[in-house]
């Protein structure tokens, strides 16, 4: 084989395992940001089940009844 040919062959190689080295280092950060927002979705949950067990079941309060702030409309004669 030509010389020529083997230092394409021999750059296209450390070309092909540097490219290796960046998809494997990109897959190791996707799966830890995935790892990381699994977190935070469990501690979100955490937190507002803590929140709602905290407040205290209330009854929803009526609305308040304003009969006598109603005033009735007066026909003039």
């Amino acid at each position: 084989m030509p010389a020529y040919l083997n230092d394409e062959l021999k750059l296209a190689k450390s070309e092909s395992a540097r490219i290796d080295k960046q998809i494997a280092q990109r897959k190791l950060n996707m799966d830890a940001t995935r790892k990381h927002f699994a977190e935070e979705k469990a501690h979100f949950i955490a937190l507002k089940r803590a929140i709602a067990s905290a407040m205290p079941a209330t009854e929803p309060t009526p609305a308040p009844n304003n009969a006598a702030a109603k005033t009735t409309a007066v026909k003039p004669n």
